[in-house]
């Protein structure tokens, strides 16, 4: 897979995420089940495509709160469009 497939890949899984936070969120505020099938999906792309993100990648898999997700969408997604993702479904 070429490196700009998977950066759309990436870009559309994390939309994924952050348009639908009640799906993939619980009353805590960190990822449910379903919603870190998709991170893990997520993190195999961003590892084998920017692999200078290990530590960053390492905090979001132990505390996979929307705070630290969006520390990873800002570096494929304009900051701007997070937050209109996010506030599209709330």
């Amino acid at each position: 897979m070429s490196k700009e497939n998977n950066i759309k890949d990436i870009k559309r899984l994390l939309s994924k995420i952050l348009t639908n936070y009640i799906e993939f969120f619980d009353k805590n505020g960190t990822l449910n089940s379903e919603g870190r099938k998709l991170l893990e999906e997520t993190i195999r792309l961003i590892l084998n495509t920017n692999p200078e993100y290990r530590n960053t990648i390492y905090r979001v898999r132990r505390r996979p709160t929307l705070e630290n997700i969006v520390k990873i969408a800002i570096k494929y997604i304009p900051e701007e469009d997070i937050y209109k993702l996010i506030h599209s479904q709330l």
